[in-house]
């Protein structure tokens, strides 16, 4: 069981106040405070750092297991575990430490971990009922149901959802934006590629003439291959280095858009770099092939 279900935003945010801090409330630390029942680090697979998890025991007791981040914000320096708090300024008793586990992106997958306080679970308040099985959801969900009917036919059960679902939930916005700058950066990347292949492509077909000449004087096909791609692909170099030092330069207005890449991101300029050299060199090579494979009686002529 837990208060408020993982990735649901903030909620119930109170300060931790650590006894002998002086600094008024609002530069103390802030940190959600959910209430679980036990075991739920480990269905949620989140690691215990230091100390002990809640238990049936601590029904009711004033004991609390905070995450690391909030920890090092109360106790800067210190050892959390053993330390007592209290929820703001309030009459609550002082809250000890008992156990400190890692930090969850428990609020927004978009935001960095936030401070959390995982207190006992009274009973006193709405809660989510999590369950881990090997099943498909779905095929869980009619049996769940019968079972809480069992318990209380009359009790409204409301929709059952998947962490899956709810992760994809809470990234459908941001997905949205970056489908369409996606969208708009394939359009981009296929227009430079018809762009590179018709200039540098033209700019050889212009040559075959002059090719067919080299050919009859006994230039040899090595070379005509190594002068040609040399002359077109250096053009292109230069406009793919000025590009990536561009990209890197405002890949920084994309970065709120990223949730853990960054926007010079090596693998992601690296296939663009890829993809236009190849386009380059299809441009340089076709038509080169051609011309070299053409008549030299023939552009001796036209001359």
């Amino acid at each position: 069981m837990i208060s408020n279900l993982p990735l649901s935003g903030n909620s119930n945010v109170n300060p931790i106040t650590v006894p002998g801090d002086t600094r008024p409330i609002p530069d103390q630390p802030l940190a959600n405070t959910r209430e679980i029942s036990p075991n739920y680090f480990r269905l949620l697979g989140i690691p215990l750092l230091a100390g002990r998890e809640l238990t049936d025991a601590d029904q009711g007791k004033p004991v609390a297991v905070i995450s690391a981040s909030a920890a090092a914000a109360a106790w800067p320096g210190r050892n959390a575990l053993g330390q007592v708090f209290r929820r703001g300024p309030g009459n609550d008793p002082p809250t000890r430490v008992v156990g400190i586990v890692a930090d969850t992106r428990g609020i927004s997958l978009l935001d960095p971990p936030g401070l959390m306080v995982y207190r006992p679970y009274t009973g006193n308040t709405s809660a989510a009922l999590l369950l881990r099985t090997a099943m498909p959801p779905a095929a869980l969900a009619p049996e769940l149901r019968r079972a809480i009917w069992r318990i209380d036919a009359g009790l409204p059960v409301p929709a059952m959802q998947s962490m899956d679902g709810i992760v994809a939930a809470s990234l459908a916005p941001r997905r949205f934006q970056m489908l369409l700058v996606a969208l708009f950066a394939a359009a981009a990347l296929l227009l430079a590629c018809l762009g590179i292949y018709g200039v540098v492509s033209y700019s050889v077909v212009r040559r075959t003439q002059e090719l067919g000449v080299r050919v009859a004087l006994g230039a040899r096909p090595a070379h005509l291959y190594s002068l040609i791609l040399r002359q077109g692909l250096t053009p292109v170099a230069i406009g793919l280095g000025a590009g990536l030092l561009g990209a890197l330069a405002l890949g920084r207005a994309l970065a709120s858009l990223l949730f853990e890449v960054s926007p010079g991101d090596p693998r992601t300029l690296g296939a663009v770099v890829i993809v236009l050299g190849m386009v380059a060199l299809a441009a340089c090579w076709l038509p080169a092939h051609r011309a070299v494979r053409s008549d030299p009686v023939t552009a001796l002529r036209i001359e």
